[in-house]
């Protein structure tokens, strides 16, 4: 599985917290996250470069005020711009990831309610040691969390052995 067909995957499943997540998929998606950050960042170095340069050459290298930001033209311009839609790609991808975490939790046999590691910044280690925890053998004891119509998963990373007669409650 490439990271663009994992992105496609986990934004199909936006806000779901229920099912699994196998490593691949999970770290695919990571993988994608981390394509798109580190592309965004060497542009805006580029972008923070020529913004740079440009105030330079017209002798207001000192001055950061808003006014030199706001006239510096295309440098200040593309770095607004693209510091603003790399917030927007972080801020849509934020429930997804949660979601993603949690069905990987699952895959793994562990509780979403571990994600509340990441609250705690010297946990946060652990958290992802335990997202690399190999998928647990049988049916998991969440692979139907949250999911009160149905027993059976729609997840399409499910394990092909997940046992359909097992109840979540």
């Amino acid at each position: 599985m490439n990271p663009l067909q994992a992105a496609k995957d986990i934004y199909k499943q936006y806000a779901t917290f229920h099912g699994r997540a196998t490593r691949r998929q999970y770290w695919s998606w990571f993988l994608f996250q981390a394509i798109v950050f580190v592309g965004w960042f060497i542009v805006e170095v580029i972008c923070l470069i020529g913004l740079t340069a440009d105030l330079a050459q017209r002798g207001q290298s000192g001055s950061w005020d808003s006014s030199v930001w706001i006239s510096s033209g295309f440098w200040g311009a593309s770095f607004t711009a693209l510091l603003l839609l790399y917030s927007l790609f972080v801020a849509a991808s934020i429930v997804p990831d949660l979601a993603a975490e949690a069905r990987r939790l699952h895959d793994a046999n562990f509780s979403a309610w571990w994600l509340l590691l990441w609250l705690i910044p010297i946990t946060r280690v652990g958290l992802l040691i335990m997202l690399c925890f190999p998928t647990h053998a049988g049916p998991s004891r969440f692979a139907n969390e949250g999911s009160w119509e149905t027993k059976s998963t729609t997840d399409p990373w499910a394990s092909s052995n997940f046992d359909n007669n097992s109840s979540s409650w």
